[in-house]
Parts: structure tokens; sequence; C-alpha cells
């Protein structure tokens, strides 16, 4: 039987402009918010911890949001886990 596992996450993100703080970018997964970090130098946000996702149907949504409070278009990525 497949037992869950917690995957790597991460987002590729590109500032143009005003600029994110370091929790600039925001992750939901299956409707939980995870706590994470954008690296502003190497354009990567990452949730501090992901839980462990039993097999299924998963649906994960990023949105980025600068220092000026605008909001790019979220991200949903839609997955199976195994």
């Amino acid at each position: 039987m497949p037992s869950a596992r917690a995957p790597t996450i991460s987002a590729l993100v590109e500032d143009v402009g005003k600029g994110l703080n370091f929790d600039g970018v925001a992750f939901v997964l299956d409707g939980a918010v995870l706590e994470s970090e954008f690296d502003p130098d190497r354009g990567i946000a990452r949730p501090f911890q992901v839980p462990a996702l039993p097999p299924g149907r998963h649906v994960l949504i990023v949105t980025a949001t600068d220092r000026c409070g605008n909001q790019g278009a979220p991200v949903e990525i839609v997955f199976t886990a195994r």
C-alpha cells in the first residue's frame, strides 16, 4: 500500500518593479496556507514545511504580491501523488 510522502515544492518568481517581501509569495495546498519565504537573490520561493500527502489528486495555488500590495495572477497546479 502506498504511504504518504512530503513533496518538494518551489516557485521561480521574477520581480519587475516594486520588489517582493520575504513573504511575498503565497502557497495554498489543498486549501491550507503553507508558511513560506522568498529568496530575491535566487528568485525562488519555498514553503518551510510541506505536509505528507496521501495518494490522490492535489491542488497547489501560488500567488505573488509585491510590496505595494499588487497581486499577480494566481497559478494553479493540479497534480497526483502516488
